[in-house]
């Protein structure tokens, strides 16, 4: 009889030490699992961040780019149109040029009609004498001039009381086409000298006159014209 107690109270225990044993499995089974699914969130969390991260990257990237594009695509326009510009200009530059070429080659003439020439010697001789303002002036012109220009000088005297005119013999003007025609007026010493050859003095009118002559040519400034 004390065998079989025995014997029921081993198999007793033997059955509670399964049933704990089963327990702690079913335990750390379930323990596992958490972790594995708390693992795999993590995990799923991590890669969406990533992911996430790398689309910023990527976004920001191609904001980037296409800034550069943009800024690219200006630089060019705007290069061409400062191109395009500059093409304007040099050839609105040329054409009032050549009216500056077309006046000067005009100026071959003047000398030809001896009695119009030597009065506008008489009155540039008179001029470039007030300018100077000293009692004794020299007047220099072209060799080819000298004729016209001593009766001019006579001319000039009867207007310039007090004042001695004379012919300066010892320097003359280049000859034409590099010297239109006109006088030099220097004074006794040659250190002041008022230019008034026809080269200077069509030097001075287109100076003064090219905004009129670009406005009556083209109108509208270039840069009116075209779109900045």
């Amino acid at each position: 009889r004390h065998s079989f107690s025995r014997a029921m109270n081993q198999a007793d225990v033997d059955k509670q030490i399964n049933q704990m044993v089963q327990f702690i499995k079913q335990e750390a089974s379930e323990k596992a699992r958490e972790i594995a699914i708390a693992t795999e969130e993590e995990f799923n969390i991590e890669k969406l961040s990533m992911v996430d991260g790398e689309k910023i990257k990527i976004a920001k990237e191609y904001e980037r780019k296409e800034l550069s594009v943009d800024t690219a695509k200006k630089i060019e326009a705007s290069t061409s149109r400062n191109a395009m510009r500059l093409k304007v200009l040099a050839a609105r530059e040329a054409a009032v040029q050549s009216v500056l070429d077309e006046a000067r080659e005009s100026l071959a003439g003047t000398s030809s009609n001896a009695a119009a020439y030597c009065g506008l010697l008489e009155t540039l001789i008179v001029q470039g004498a007030k300018k100077i303002n000293e009692s004794t002036v020299r007047v220099r012109c072209r060799e080819s001039d000298v004729g016209v220009v001593r009766d001019a000088i006579r001319r000039a005297s009867a207007a310039l009381p007090g004042v001695n005119v004379e012919l300066d013999e010892t320097s003359s003007l280049a000859a034409a086409p590099v010297c239109s025609g006109g006088v030099e007026v220097v004074n006794a010493s040659g250190k002041i000298l008022c230019d008034n050859t026809l080269d200077a003095r069509l030097r001075i009118a287109y100076e003064g006159s090219t905004p009129a002559i670009r406005a009556a040519m083209f109108g509208p400034s270039t840069a009116e014209l075209i779109s900045l």
